[in-house]
């Protein structure tokens, strides 16, 4: 019987490893495909960039309409691809943080400046609000950049035309301790009450037909999720249908 359970631990052991090895080759392959999708759509929507300001008294206005489709395609799968790139690093333990004193009020405001112009070409309107002047946390700003052009871009897509969304920074004491908030409000479609734990899980989407045509690939607000709790962070969903 012994030496029974001892192959059996031994297989067990063996098979665990065996899985192990697939599961890191799966992570680098990844990681290989996600670098090389990288590469190409960060050099087109930098030649977009280029044409605009080198040739703006040049194009036509069916031009700059076909320009602006391409770079707004090419960001969209950018943000796919470092996504997928970011949640693989975070599931193979390679991800670093690099946490430094930062102004999260200037910013936060730095970030919602570079999304505005995609904004406006949907009609929807972002403002921002501030209790605080200034305030210095230590965080990492590239994670603090994805999460909050995650929470963003994902507001503009549920948001109708003509709705606006609002970003706020204030204090609140939390576990005893004052904590830095920052809430990001739209009068999007809402998420129903059965599904407002789902959207934070990976591949989790809202199952409704009147928002097929903006669904994502459910991995954006996993990402989100799992960047905040590297921050020491939390996140929660306060939301309505219907409402926002």
């Amino acid at each position: 019987d012994v030496t029974e359970n001892t192959q059996k631990r031994k297989a067990a052991e063996e098979k665990n490893e065996e899985l192990n090895r697939a599961i890191e080759m799966k992570d680098e392959m990844l990681i290989l495909v996600s670098h090389e999708m990288k590469t190409p759509l960060s050099i087109i929507t930098s030649s977009i960039q280029t044409v605009e300001i080198l040739c703006k008294n040049d194009l036509t206005d069916i031009v700059r309409k076909y320009l602006n489709k391409i770079k707004q395609n090419s960001y969209r799968q950018l943000k796919l691809v470092n996504n997928i790139l970011d949640n693989t690093r975070l599931d193979s333990g390679i991800f670093r943080m690099n946490k430094v004193g930062t102004d999260i009020v200037q910013l936060t405001r730095t970030i919602i400046d570079s999304i505005s112009v995609f904004a406006e070409r949907k009609d929807v309107n972002i403002t921002f609000q501030s209790t605080l002047k200034h305030s210095v946390i230590q965080t990492d700003v590239d994670v603090y950049e994805r999460i909050l052009l995650n929470l963003l871009s994902n507001a503009v897509k549920f948001t109708p035309e003509g709705k606006s969304i609002e970003v706020s920074i204030f204090q609140m004491v939390a576990k005893g301790k004052q904590q830095v908030c920052i809430r990001v409000k739209d009068n999007g479609i809402g998420i129903p009450n059965d599904q407002k734990e789902l959207i934070f899980e990976r591949f989790g989407r809202v199952t409704r037909n009147a928002v097929r045509h903006s669904e994502g690939t459910g991995i954006g607000l996993y990402l989100v999720k799992m960047l905040v709790s590297l921050l020491d962070g939390e996140i929660k969903l306060e939301s309505k249908e219907g409402v926002g």
